[in-house]
Formats: structure tokens, C-alpha cells, sequence
């Protein structure tokens, strides 16, 4: 099954985006930081990643 990285800092944007990637039957990989999805991606891959550009901190770019 595909897997979706999504990444925002905003918590009601992220779950909005991730209940409509679940209902596409997608595995969702949630983070509200880039900081922790980095993490995450030393030790996972993903087939796709949905990131917020504007965050606090690190950003999508």
C-alpha cells in the first residue's frame, strides 16, 4: 500500500488532509514539524509527501 507523508504545523489543516488521504485507501505518515518528519524519514520511506511550506522553525522548502 502507498504511503503519504504529511507535514503541517497546523493540526486542523493535517487531520483535513489526512482523513481524505486515508479515505483513498493510503497509509498516512502525520507530522506537525519538519524537524520530527526528517526523523521519520531516516528510517522510513514514503511514495509521496504533502508539506506545508510556511511553518515556524524549519520549512517545506
Amino acid at each position: 500500500m502507498p504511503t503519504c507523508l504529511i507535514v503541517d504545523d497546523d493540526t486542523q489543516i493535517l487531520d483535513y488532509v489526512a482523513k481524505h488521504v486515508k479515505n483513498e485507501s493510503i497509509d498516512t505518515a502525520i507530522h506537525v514539524n519538519a524537524e520530527s518528519a526528517l526523523k521519520y524519514l531516516e528510517h522510513n520511506q514514503v511514495d509521496i509527501a504533502i508539506v506545508d511550506i510556511m511553518m515556524d522553525g524549519m520549512n517545506g522548502f
